[in-house]
């Protein structure tokens, strides 16, 4: 029976997950690249699967499917990954950083950015 289980756990890991079909990687893909062309302007994926002709729970499940993360998780990642490029190239205000990535909550961009670096705006920008 330990054989059997241990099988199966292998062939799970050799087979590759199910896959979006190419379309649709397609359309994600080029969901991902507005993003981060547009990430200093509010998203609205309600208007972006409108837009693409799929509901908006398809397109949360085919986003997540495709780029391992739902699509605000994404957004923010990239709105980070932007700010530390703007905090390391630029002498900004922390404040104006925040909104040149989308956040116009300061307070929410600290938290955020802490949450996914482990250390505060103000911390790395001075490091």
């Amino acid at each position: 029976m330990l054989i059997i289980c241990l099988k199966r756990a292998r062939d799970n890991q050799m087979n590759p997950a199910k896959k979006a079909p190419d379309w649709q990687t397609q359309l994600i893909h080029e969901v991902m690249a507005y993003i981060e062309a547009h990430i200093d302007q509010e998203l609205d994926f309600e208007q972006i699967s409108k837009a693409h002709h799929i509901s908006m729970s398809h397109f949360r499940k085919l986003f997540k499917e495709v780029s391992g993360m739902p699509p605000v998780e994404y957004v923010n990642r990239v709105r980070i990954l932007r700010s530390l490029e703007l905090l390391q190239t630029t002498r900004k205000s922390i404040a104006e950083i925040a909104a040149a990535v989308g956040i116009h909550d300061q307070n929410y961009y600290a938290r955020l950015f802490k949450k996914m670096i482990g250390c505060s705006p103000s911390y790395y920008k001075s490091v």
